[in-house]
């Protein structure tokens, strides 16, 4: 069957086929298989010699802007230390090319609930990558985040409040708690929700850095 043309993986293959010689002289959608995302488009490059994920970054979307560059330090820092996909080529737009993690799944809620040791797995790659002493020069605050989101929210509710009021009082303890804590930075994913953590039963990995940051380690 003739794949249908793809224009995203054209405007690329020129620049990820000189990085990667397994890649030389063949075309993408060819071998691509997508595989979703949200801010992303994702494929699974499907190759004699083991397979690669490629990962094409869309727009930024909002006021909360992706810094690529970061993301792409903080991807390269995963791999060669082993709490991600070993990065095999990345430019400065975000485009990034993986090895693929044989044998892992995405998690989920209902993975989590089944198999309470990835819940200990999870917690050990996240104590690895907070105690590397990898440095990240932005700090990722979620109460700012939440504080724009609200303004835009404000906008469409007008007099309707965006938070119910016991969750707005939650958030300023939290954001009280959170500014006077002595505890120490340190770098963060930022972005754990259970599909960035792909569990092969015995490791667990971490992908998409778009948030990585030094933060609060709670």
């Amino acid at each position: 069957m003739e794949s249908r043309h793809n224009p995203e993986l054209d405007a690329i293959s020129p620049e990820v086929a000189e990085a990667v010689p397994a890649l030389r002289g063949l075309r993408l959608e060819q071998i691509a298989i997508p595989l979703g995302g949200l801010s992303n488009s994702n494929y699974r490059l499907e190759l004699p010699g083991g397979s690669l994920v490629l990962r094409v970054p869309r727009p930024n979307p909002g006021s909360f802007r992706i810094d690529r560059e970061e993301e792409v330090k903080a991807a390269s820092f995963a791999g060669m230390a082993g709490i991600g996909a070993s990065l095999l080529y990345a430019n400065p737009q975000g485009v990034m090319l993986t090895r693929y993690i044989e044998g892992a799944r995405p998690m989920s809620i209902e993975a989590y609930r089944s198999n309470p040791r990835s819940v200990q797995r999870t917690a050990d790659v996240v104590a690895r990558l907070h105690r590397s002493g990898h440095r990240l020069k932005r700090r990722f605050n979620p109460f700012q985040i939440i504080d724009d989101y609200r303004a835009e929210g404000q906008r469409f509710c007008h007099d309707v409040p965006v938070l119910p009021s016991k969750l707005e009082a939650a958030l300023e303890e939290a954001r009280a708690r959170v500014t006077a804590s002595s505890v120490p930075l340190v770098p963060s994913h930022c972005d754990l929700v259970p599909e960035n953590c792909l569990d092969t039963g015995s490791r667990m990995f971490l992908i998409d850095r778009e948030y990585a940051r030094v933060n609060d380690p709670a």
